[in-house]
């Protein structure tokens, strides 16, 4: 799982967060968002791209890179649900978010594009002990089913800030000739006291295989690869 960059596959990944590693004893913590109503939270989004075909031995590299601002201004908290209007160049969205994280979409909307808000199980987090989410995402004019395991990895120094480490699947269908993966993984780091994510960086890999499968031989036509990865950093909250 606000798209943006238009990629293939991009949105079937609403919410998403990945790897950093911290020093200093780890126990048990409850992870959830605690924003300020009012108050507008400034990313800076890196995201780089690179597309591979491969066909007949002939292979076409598009690399690209690309930085923009993201803004997220929390306009009310209303029966446990926070508004949020999201903002990246002349893209605008509104999208209600519950603490734990779960993505409420409106009538008349697509589903749930917010970046980087991972979901997260309620009640008391272990460390290392994985939480799994099982959930379908929205696909054309049908739906995929996905997989998330989304880890409480520690703490840093100072106690406040927590790293959350998320790995998925999304089942996409594959038949004889064509098949498909899409797989992402990243961390987040999350501020306990303000309950802001403070960082999150993610990579989504795709692969497409197209074969002529005959009786006995298997000729692979052509191979897609697309990898994306994105950073998210925290460069201001206003007031």
């Amino acid at each position: 799982m606000l798209r943006i960059a238009r990629f293939p596959f991009f949105s079937l990944l609403a919410v998403l967060a990945l790897v950093c590693t911290l020093s200093g004893s780890a126990s048990a913590v409850t992870l959830s968002y605690k924003l300020k109503v009012g108050s507008t939270y400034t990313y800076e989004v890196i995201q780089r791209a690179k597309s591979e075909a491969t066909s007949n031995d002939v292979r076409s590299l598009h690399p690209m890179e690309r930085t923009s601002r993201l803004e997220i201004t929390v306009l009310a908290f209303r029966d446990s649900v926070y508004v949020l209007d999201i903002s990246s160049g002349d893209r605008r969205v509104r999208r209600y978010l519950r603490p734990n994280g779960m993505v409420i979409a409106t009538p008349g909307e697509p589903g749930p594009m917010v970046p980087f808000f991972a979901t997260f199980a309620e009640g008391d987090w272990q460390p290392g002990k994985p939480q799994t989410i099982s959930t379908s995402l929205p696909s054309g004019k049908g739906s995929v089913n996905a997989r998330w395991e989304t880890t409480f990895t520690g703490l840093d120094t100072t106690q406040k800030k927590a790293t959350i480490g998320i790995s998925g699947e999304v089942m996409l269908p594959t038949d004889r000739v064509i098949s498909r993966t899409l797989n992402a993984k990243g961390t987040m780091i999350l501020n306990l006291e303000t309950g802001c994510p403070e960082r999150a960086d993610w990579t989504i890999s795709y692969e497409m295989n197209y074969a002529n499968k005959e009786i006995a031989v298997i000729r692979d036509l052509w191979l897609v690869r697309e990898t994306h990865s994105t950073s998210c950093r925290l460069t201001g909250v206003k007031p």
